[in-house]
C-alpha cells in the first residue's frame, strides 16, 4: 500500500510540475534532500521541531538561486519556529548579507498596520537593492 501511495503522490507532483513548467516565473520543485543538504552545515536533521532545518534550508537555497527577500510567516506562539526559524536568520545574513529576511508572527491581536508597514519596508529595501545591483534578480519568495 505504501508504495502505491508513494507512486500516486509522485505522479501527482510530476503532473503539477509539468503544468507549472510553462509559466514564466516557475522554478522547479526542490526535493527535501537538497534543502537539508543546504542547511546541514548549521543544523542537524534531528532538529525537526517546528519547521526545524526546513526554514533555514529553504531560505539558503532560495538565496543561492537569486532570491533577495524572504518572508517567513508563522503563528505567534510557535516556539520551535522562533528558535529555528528566526533564531537561524543570522546564518543567512552571514552568508548572504544582501538577503532580507522578514519574520512575521500572526495571532488574533496582530496589528495589520504593523504587518503592512513591515512588508512595505521589505519591498522598499528590495527595490533599493535592485537599483544598486541591477544584474541581480530581486524576487519575493513566500
Amino acid at each position: 500500500m505504501d508504495k502505491t501511495c508513494d507512486a500516486l503522490f509522485v505522479h501527482a507532483l510530476n503532473s503539477v510540475e509539468n503544468i507549472m513548467a510553462g509559466y514564466v516565473r516557475h522554478r522547479p520543485r526542490v526535493n527535501a534532500r537538497t534543502i537539508y543538504d543546504t542547511a546541514a552545515p548549521w543544523i542537524d536533521k534531528v532538529h525537526s521541531a517546528g519547521e526545524g532545518w526546513l526554514i533555514l534550508g529553504e531560505i539558503m537555497h532560495a538565496a543561492e538561486n537569486g532570491v533577495n527577500s524572504v518572508v517567513v510567516v508563522q503563528p505567534f506562539g510557535c516556539m520551535p519556529n522562533h528558535v529555528f526559524g528566526r533564531g537561524l536568520t543570522h546564518v543567512v545574513q552571514e552568508n548572504f548579507p544582501h538577503v532580507h529576511v522578514l519574520c512575521l508572527d500572526f495571532d488574533p491581536d496582530t496589528s495589520m498596520g504593523n504587518i503592512e508597514n513591515r512588508l512595505q519596508m521589505l519591498i522598499m529595501n528590495a527595490r533599493e537593492l535592485k537599483r544598486r545591483r541591477p544584474s541581480t534578480p530581486s524576487h519575493v519568495h513566500a
